[in-house]
């Protein structure tokens, strides 16, 4: 360490070896000196001795600051969501398919990559806030569909091999759509779009060696149904399983009522033959499908497909109850679609849950396996 200045100043030879005045002095301003360093000494050990003595209290202290700050940044407002976006281009380079899509909206049909129509059919079937993995098994499933409609069933209007109207192919929306739906969103929620697609590139679902028909739907009620109650023919791979985590969706129960007039006009118009004349003793749900949906309902003299009653009053399921009260037919719904393969409501409930897109697939369609058909 260097001497204080004023301690140097008094030591230089020319001081030090005079009498008199001066060697006083100096010997005064070294004790001071001395003195002074006692103290700061002592200051500092006080210093030591606090932090000692609070170690504790001090780390505690730190930690509650650290713990604060993360909080603040977790949870300070609504913000973007956050997910890394796969090059589309590229994906889209790799894949050999092209589609022909005939556009309802546009009334014009236009040719695109696979993958590039894929992610307008995930970001219209599925509410793009569900979760990555649900949104997974979305394009799983759209995939599927759309490669089995392109070798089996061409859509066939204005010469497409599919079309983005949803009570016949199913729903899409293109990129400018998406663009102005998102707003400030579009980068996180196109890349959560690009994530789903990319990260299932080319993947279908296959039974004994055959793609299947993937059928999906909303909400199921808490069960799905099998394929057969629904649709013609013979479906292994669509049975009916549980569908547990629905229960806080909007579509999972409804309620419509029709006048006895209303009613009786409907039953009319569709089934000339039926004379209903106590609504309260000639309406009742003759059975039930393996799902729960009602599979015959008697009217008068008629027995009428529990899919027809849906179809005819514009109800949200055919897994409903019947009550005939005062002037009012009423009907109580639970779930939303046909109720065959997977509900998307309980594929993010799944999600939610830490299942995998290939686990939420696996449930919602028996015994399938899942292959690529880029490869």
């Amino acid at each position: 360490m260097h001497q204080p200045i004023l301690s140097q100043f008094c030591c230089r030879a020319p001081f030090s070896k005079r009498s008199g005045f001066w060697p006083p002095v100096c010997d005064i301003i070294k004790r001071v000196i001395v003195l002074r360093g006692k103290i700061q000494k002592k200051r500092t050990a006080k210093k030591f001795d606090f932090f000692k003595k609070n170690k504790k209290l001090i780390m505690i202290g730190i930690a509650a600051v650290v713990v604060l700050i993360g909080a603040i940044v977790l949870f300070s407002g609504p913000g973007e969501e956050k997910h890394v976006a796969i090059d589309v281009e590229y994906i889209e380079k790799q894949s050999a398919n092209t589609i022909k899509v005939y556009d309802k909206s546009k009334d014009a049909v236009f040719e695109m990559n696979m993958e590039q129509y894929l992610k307008g059919v995930v970001a219209a079937e599925m509410p793009i806030r569900y979760e990555p993995e649900a949104l997974k098994a979305q394009a799983v499933a759209a995939r599927t569909y759309t490669y089995y409609k392109y070798n089996f069933e061409k859509c066939k209007r204005n010469g497409a091999d599919i079309c983005t109207d949803h009570t016949h192919c199913q729903a899409y929306v293109d990129h400018d759509e998406r663009k102005a739906s998102y707003g400030e969103n579009y980068q996180a929620f196109e890349g959560k779009l690009n994530n789903a697609v990319g990260e299932t590139f080319g993947e279908v679902m296959t039974y004994d060696g055959e793609l299947i028909l993937a059928f999906y739907h909303s909400t199921s009620g808490g069960r799905t149904e099998d394929g057969s109650s629904v649709f013609k023919g013979d479906y292994p791979y669509l049975t009916s399983v549980e569908s547990p985590g629905e229960e806080g969706s909007s579509r999972f129960e409804a309620e419509k009522s029709f006048s006895y007039g209303q009613f009786k006009q409907a039953i009319a118009e569709k089934y000339k033959d039926v004379k209903l004349k106590n609504l309260k003793t000639e309406v009742a749900v003759s059975s039930r499908t393996n799902g729960g949906r009602v599979n015959e309902l008697t009217v008068a003299n008629k027995k009428i497909k529990g899919t027809e009653v849906r179809t005819m009053f514009k109800l949200d399921s055919a897994n409903f109850e019947i009550k005939v009260t005062g002037d009012k037919v009423i009907f109580k719904t639970k779930g939303f679609g046909h109720g065959v393969g997977m509900s998307q409501v309980g594929a993010n409930a799944m999600a939610k849950e830490n299942k995998t897109y290939s686990e939420i697939l696996r449930h919602y369609y028996s015994g399938i396996n899942i292959e690529n058909v880029e490869k």
